[in-house]
């Protein structure tokens, strides 16, 4: 007896498969936040009887420019501006706010502003113990 036959293959009928969109493009890093920071130095320049000269530098060390100063400290030792260069000033009791003038109100990253003052003081002229700007910290030295 002949073997049975077996019918031709058709071949299967594959289907294609949904087109599926592309991914979208990955949203890039948000670019990091400004940062502030300050430093300062404190230095007393002459010295003579019961008056003194200080010049202060006042560093940006942070990302973002400074438009507009001011820096703020407290004498602790009854001392009193007299007269100030490249800022204004104002001082109630040993509190003492130093703001830019007109010609030096930015401070870009890296960059610094000298200012100056003239004052009195008593037989103990102590350098204040700490220095804000803009109402921020900044580190002595």
């Amino acid at each position: 007896m002949p073997a049975p036959r077996t019918p031709p293959r058709t071949p299967a009928k594959t289907q294609k498969p949904a087109a599926t969109p592309a991914p979208p493009p990955p949203v890039p890093p948000a670019p990091p936040a400004p940062t502030y920071g300050c430093r300062v130095t404190y230095r007393v320049t002459n010295q003579w009887n019961g008056s003194f000269r200080t010049d202060v530098t006042i560093t940006n060390t942070g990302s973002a420019p400074v438009n507009g100063w001011t820096l703020t400290w407290v004498f602790g030792a009854g001392q009193a501006v007299k007269e100030m260069w490249n800022a204004t000033y104002r001082q109630s009791g040993g509190w003492v706010g130093a703001t830019n003038a007109g010609y030096n109100p930015a401070i870009p990253p890296g960059g610094s502003v000298l200012i100056g003052f003239t004052a009195t003081n008593g037989p103990n002229n102590p350098a204040p113990g700490g220095f804000s700007l803009n109402g921020r910290s900044c580190v002595a030295g």
